[in-house]
């Protein structure tokens, strides 16, 4: 299924076409450390437990939430054009609020 990007010019469709595939990446990133640790839980493996559950806070402290801190930065200012859009992007910061607090 194609989606329709509607951009201003070719410059804000391909800003678009970039975020959707890093966001994939770190969304498939994700799910595979997530799996893995719950593979080692499952497994009642201790040492895979903490090698997983490493491997994963230190992959969100490295890549995703410095990702999620540029983009609040980026765009979550352009972004609050509207009262309903303001509460999009203030429910998207306590998000991410919330992810970090759990990571740390």
């Amino acid at each position: 299924m194609q989606n329709v990007v509607l951009a201003a010019n070719g410059a804000d469709a391909a800003a678009v076409d970039a975020l959707t595939q890093r966001h994939a990446e770190l969304s498939g990133a994700l799910a595979v450390k997530t799996i893995h640790l719950l593979d080692a839980v499952a497994g009642r493996s201790t040492s895979r437990i903490e090698t997983a559950r490493g491997d994963l806070i230190g992959w969100c402290r490295s890549a995703l939430l410095p990702y999620l801190y540029r983009e609040e930065t980026m765009l979550y200012p352009a972004a609050r054009i509207t009262a309903e859009s303001g509460l999009l992007i203030d429910a998207l910061s306590e998000q991410l609020r919330a992810l970090a607090t759990t990571v740390d």
